[in-house]
């Protein structure tokens, strides 16, 4: 199985960060912090779903 980080997928250019939160280096980084937490949720609950069914 294929880990997104594996892929070469650059989050950043495909869920960019809203513009109010681009002004703001505190809450960039804050929103940053819990975009990556959620992407590697996802993952793990993807690969978790993933050996469920094999």
């Amino acid at each position: 199985m294929i880990r997104p980080d594996e892929c070469g997928l650059k989050w950043d250019e495909h869920w960019p960060l809203p513009n109010a939160v681009q002004k703001n280096p505190q809450g960039k980084q804050a929103f940053t912090e819990q975009r990556d937490r959620l992407k590697h949720t996802l993952s793990n609950l993807t690969l978790v779903a993933g050996s469920l069914f094999h």
